[in-house]
């Protein structure tokens, strides 16, 4: 008897106590690996992601990641807060809420656009962001230091630039002047793109836009403050490559967005 064991148990156990110190080991290596890119990725995400890796020296249950993250500090503590980009145009046409009750069931049926600032240490830059509802994939953005509806043009042409035909896309936004805009609004109509909105100042109508907006900011790094408005464009590139090749979704049943957006 060894410390109230048998010598076989004993052994065995101290054989599954090194197991199990390796296995941590290796396991907390690999989501160091991983939050290199994704630094805000949690538990669940790990899991699967560890997981589809296949290796044998990585298999950990959920519960036992939590607590070996917990035990680590590793746990993701999450932030919210919500600032306006947009100013509700009062004057300007009402358009419908074409999403509400709708079945989005494939790519390019609907589009979900927003705007969101980023802190420079020369002042606000703004993201302008447009979406594919379905596959959640960053379809087009860009990075500019007014919040003039010329970049929200721009970053509409680059969207429309990824299909062959536009025809009957749901455009779908709040009631921010940039897409009330007589120029906005030409390059929709001229593209037979539907325009939805939200109902005036619900910014939640378009909750997967905002969605979004926070995973950049939270996970990516898009909520510090930045050097500049070029450092802005630069990392923004970076975090949307990673949240469209990378990152994946509860919502898609943990695959990422560029997975869904092109199996269809």
């Amino acid at each position: 008897m060894t410390f109230g064991y048998t010598r076989q148990a004993y052994y065995k156990h101290k054989e599954l106590e090194e197991f199990r110190t390796k296995r941590d080991q290796n396991v907390l290596e690999e989501v160091r690996n991983i939050r290199h890119k994704q630094p805000k990725v949690g538990v669940r995400k790990l899991h699967v992601m560890l997981n589809n890796l296949g290796k044998p020296e990585l298999k950990i249950g959920r519960d036992q990641l939590f607590e070996l993250l917990a035990r680590n500090d590793m746990l993701v503590k999450q932030k919210r807060k919500f600032t306006h980009t947009t100013c509700p145009d009062k004057k300007a046409t009402v358009f419908p809420n074409l999403l509400d009750k709708k079945t989005i069931d494939k790519k390019n049926q609907a589009w979900v656009v927003d705007i969101t600032y980023l802190n420079t240490c020369c002042g606000f830059a703004y993201l302008y962001l447009i979406t594919d509802r379905y596959s959640r994939k960053i379809i087009s953005f860009v990075v500019a230091n007014s919040l003039h509806a010329k970049h929200a043009c721009k970053a509409l042409q680059k969207a429309i630039s990824t299909v062959d035909d536009p025809t009957g896309i749901i455009h779908h936004s709040d009631h921010g002047s940039q897409y009330c805009s007589e120029e906005y609004q030409n390059i929709l109509n001229n593209n037979n793109i539907l325009c939805s909105m939200t109902g005036i100042a619900h910014c939640y109508d378009n909750a997967v836009a905002e969605r979004i907006n926070g995973i950049l900011k939270q996970e990516f790094g898009l909520g510090m403050t930045l050097q500049s408005v070029k450092v802005a464009q630069e990392l923004a590139s970076d975090a949307i490559y990673i949240y469209n090749h990378k990152r994946l979704h509860n919502a898609l049943r943990y695959k990422t967005p560029c997975e869904v957006h092109d199996a269809l």
